[in-house]
């Protein structure tokens, strides 16, 4: 009796996703169904949230974002980030 052969995770992976430029072009696809400023918005957030988690103070993470005091607050309202 010979071994069976032995499946990788790799190998699995290469079925389920096929090409690399396949997932690229199907997850770009998508992200264009969703449109340029839902894509927009949601980086915004998550560039604010990252800069409120390295500094929770609202005038120094507004410096390090490049906006003002007043423009982050509306940011967080807009976004309903809460600190």
């Amino acid at each position: 009796i010979s071994p069976l052969p032995i499946i990788r995770a790799e190998d699995v992976k290469k079925v389920l996703l096929g090409s690399s430029t396949m997932v690229a072009e199907a997850i770009e696809s998508v992200e264009l169904e969703r449109g340029l400023s839902t894509l927009l918005g949601e980086y915004e957030a998550r560039l604010i949230k990252q800069a409120l988690i390295k500094q929770p103070d609202i005038d120094l993470a507004a410096k390090i974002l490049g906006i003002s005091r007043s423009s982050l607050y509306k940011k967080l309202n807009d976004y309903s980030i809460e600190l």
